[in-house]
C-alpha cells in the first residue's frame, strides 16, 4: 500500500489494513513515524526498513519525502 503522507495518514491506514485480515501488508510510509506507531509496529512484529533518501524523487508524482518500507506478515 502506498497511503497518503500528510498528517500521519499512514500510520492510520496501516492499523485499519491490519484489522481487514489479510496476511501481509507491505506499505511505503514517511521515515518521521510517531514513538507510539514504533511501539505499535514492535508489538505487532512489523519490519521497518529504511529506503534510500529521495527514493521518489523521480517518481510519477514526485516527492522528496524520505521513506520506509513496513512489512508485516501473520
Amino acid at each position: 500500500m502506498n497511503p497518503p503522507f500528510e498528517n500521519r495518514q499512514a500510520e492510520t491506514h496501516f492499523k485499519h489494513a491490519v484489522t481487514q485480515g489479510p496476511d501481509k501488508i507491505a506499505c511505503i510510509a514517511p521515515n518521521n513515524l510517531s514513538e507510539s506507531f514504533k511501539a505499535y509496529l514492535i508489538e505487532l512484529g512489523a519490519t521497518v526498513e529504511q529506503l534510500p533518501e529521495n527514493s521518489f524523487s523521480t517518481a510519477f508524482n514526485r516527492t522528496n519525502v524520505n521513506t520506509c518500507l513496513i512489512t508485516w506478515s501473520k
